[in-house]
């Protein structure tokens, strides 16, 4: 009966200890050998690193607790794609140790946040989110400003600097970057279709689209609606009569335009919606 014991409790023994490494090895050790298998396969040549300056903004994105309402991972489902852009590719966050993927999106996603607005509405909207966005929850940030939005210290400047990486190396990339991933996936058509299927790298609507062409744009009879639009979407910057002086103005350069000095056609206020321009 004693040995029987023994002989029960080694194998239990060795058992435990063999579904622990196992668990290692298939939890740990070889997803982690195919992740860095695809990351060499399907990056760039060269992808840039972060700069000094880049680097200290990364540590000001985490000092402040960016992650815990913005993700920087577009995921592989529809709506992610449709709403940000092409889904992220692995190599995209290989200079990201520790990473900061998040996993709540209060805010919108940063992985595509580069170049989509320019740095005097980023600034603003650091020291007064709702200056620029009426119903942000995003906290403001003064303490990296000199009393001013327009009088940014060194970290707003590095965070800044850090935010303009963010999805810089897969657009530097360029078209031949791209059909190289897609050639080294080693990945099912739905998430081929999701990482390389979007018609645009970059799907924000506040994204500038230097293409030259107006939109063309009904006119709508309902005023009403288009003042609560204007409301709720112009009024920050333009202010609530279109003179311009909005609370968001302030670090704005050059300054919102005057929209009562002149008429614009529909045309040209559907490329400025559009475009950002």
């Amino acid at each position: 009966m004693n040995r029987f014991l023994r002989m029960s409790y080694l194998v239990a023994g060795l058992g435990g200890v063999g579904f622990f490494v196992m668990s290692i090895l298939l939890l740990g050790v070889w997803p982690g050998h195919a992740l860095e298998e695809q990351i060499r396969r399907t990056q760039p040549d060269r992808p840039l690193p972060l700069t000094a300056s880049e680097k200290r903004g990364r540590a000001i994105y985490a000092r402040e607790g960016c992650a815990y309402c913005h993700t920087q991972q577009i995921r592989y489902l529809a709506k992610d794609v449709a709403r940000f852009g092409a889904a992220t590719l692995a190599w995209e966050t290989i200079f990201d140790y520790p990473h900061l993927w998040g996993t709540r999106r209060i805010g919108p996603d940063l992985s595509r946040e580069a170049s989509v607005r320019s740095n005097d509405w980023q600034l603003s909207h650091l020291y007064a989110p709702r200056a620029l966005v009426v119903d942000s929850v995003m906290p403001a940030f003064p303490w990296l400003f000199d009393r001013a939005p327009d009088r940014p210290k060194q970290e707003a400047r590095d965070l800044l600097d850090y935010i303009e990486t963010l999805g810089r190396d897969r657009a530097l990339a360029g078209p031949e970057g791209e059909a190289h991933a897609r050639k080294a996936c080693n990945c099912s058509e739905d998430e081929r279709r999701y990482a390389f299927g979007s018609p645009a790298l970059n799907a924000s609507p506040s994204a500038t689209r230097r293409s030259g062409v107006f939109l063309e744009l009904a006119r709508s009879s309902d005023r009403n609606r288009g003042q609560q639009g204007y409301a709720r979407y112009c009024a920050a910057c333009h202010g609530n009569r279109g003179e311009g002086d909005g609370p968001g103005a302030v670090g704005l350069h050059p300054r919102p335009a005057n929209l009562s000095e002149q008429e614009y056609s529909a045309n040209r206020l559907g490329f400025s919606l559009w475009t950002g321009v």
